[in-house]
């Protein structure tokens, strides 16, 4: 790969943006995206954990990458090693008031697994619950679109723990972090360790409140790359294989 000092990075957000929402890469997406990448440097920049990401990205796309960003980039892995983790132990308080709100969710289906689910650096709470089908997490999208569930439990949140900021994540779920821990701190770490890089980011939550929104504002506010907002896998696709 090439990693010299001034080279191009290539960051990648997963679900919406190489894969649909909590599935794995398509065929014809894993096939491009392997042509594509011949000769890059590319990282993984994600909110789930480790352990998620090695589940759903083929290990033919994750050998390809230089490291992965997980957890909302609380967490980075290269070569199978860790190069650090961020250590945060959310308050029972918190897990207590995020208990206290799925109790006042109207939303109608119970949930499939974890509603709260702790990650390095990170909470991810998911109404719907975490092992929902894609069926439930459409239905749980569409429910939250008219109700604005979501939007309001963040300001909620952020009121109660205003040490803390809250991230629209995927298609049903909230991630929560301290404030600053969030997917900039990839961006941050390509620029502090790859002097002179150049770094160009695809995520589909560039929006405000969405989760790669930290990441984006970073890139742009140093001019160091350029940040190419998708709606879905195909978009990237069709980026990687018309203009890059």
């Amino acid at each position: 790969m090439n990693t010299k000092n001034g080279s191009t990075y290539y960051l990648f957000d997963v679900d919406g943006t190489l894969t649909p929402p909590k599935r794995g890469m398509t065929t014809h997406m894993l096939f491009h995206f392997l042509q594509w990448s011949t000769n890059k440097s590319i990282f993984i920049v994600a909110g789930s954990d480790k352990k998620a990401l090695d589940s759903q990205l083929p290990s033919s796309i994750i050998s390809r990458c230089e490291g992965v960003f997980s957890s909302m980039a609380n967490e980075l892995h290269i070569d199978k090693k860790k190069v650090y983790s961020n250590e945060w132990n959310p308050s029972t308080n918190l897990i207590n008031y995020l208990e206290s709100l799925y109790e006042k969710s109207e939303y109608p289906e119970s949930p499939v697994g974890a509603v709260i689910e702790e990650r390095p650096g990170m909470l991810n709470f998911c109404i719907p619950g975490r092992n929902s089908n894609s069926d439930s997490r459409l239905n749980y999208y569409m429910w939250d679109a008219e109700h604005r569930q979501r939007t309001f439990f963040m300001e909620n949140i952020e009121n109660e723990f205003p040490e803390l900021e809250t991230r629209l994540g995927g298609q049903t779920s909230i991630d929560i972090q301290p404030r600053g821990s969030n997917k900039s701190q990839a961006s941050k770490w390509i620029r502090d360790n790859k002097k002179g890089a150049k770094i160009f980011f695809f995520g589909d939550k560039c929006f405000k409140n969405g989760n790669d929104y930290d990441i984006m504002l970073d890139i742009e506010n140093h001019g160091d790359g350029k940040v190419f907002k998708v709606n879905d896998y195909t978009d990237t696709l069709k980026l990687l294989t018309e203009n890059l």
